[in-house]
């Protein structure tokens, strides 16, 4: 991983092309998932689990045989977050295809973020999911940003 310069503590990352080959050092034996924009999510990223067939991400099909990473406007064009968006997203990679665990059903609800509020459902997303909680771990550890040192925080603070 190529280190450009600090901003506010933070490396940014040089990943131009949103790659991930700047990630994947340590898991030289794990498939190198796709990654696609969508113009059109509300969400920094989301992965996509190898499989037959295609996604339909914002209007294209995309071939799901080596996984997908999904990023969005949300992320893209913050140098800080799109490769922590990516470092997370690659880390559910490594969760299904490297060690093996099942999707433990966490999904962000956002009628229910509304009702909570949102710091509050950030809060509760992360400590219900071992996998978002892992994920995050990662993230900050391969490519830390501001927005997930702030979902840390939230993840251990107070209901």
């Amino acid at each position: 991983m190529n280190a450009d310069r600090k901003q506010g503590g933070y490396v940014i990352v040089k990943c131009p092309s949103l790659e991930t080959r700047w990630i994947r050092p340590l898991f030289k034996d794990v498939r190198q998932p796709l990654v696609a924009f969508n113009e059109t999510s509300k969400y920094g990223g989301a992965y996509y689990k190898p499989q037959s067939g295609e996604a339909f991400i914002d209007g294209r099909f995309i071939p799901c045989d080596t996984g997908i990473i999904e990023i969005s406007p949300a992320s893209v064009g913050e140098p800080l977050e799109d490769g922590s968006t990516i470092a997370h997203e690659w880390r559910h990679h490594l969760q299904r295809t490297y060690f093996g665990w099942q999707f433990d059903s966490a999904r962000w609800d956002t009628l229910k973020a509304e009702r909570l509020g949102y710091e509050k459902s950030i809060r509760r997303y992360f400590r219900k999911s071992r996998m978002e909680a892992d994920a995050l771990r990662f993230q900050l550890r391969a490519a830390p940003s501001p927005i997930a040192a702030y979902f840390d925080e939230l993840m251990h603070g107070h209901d």
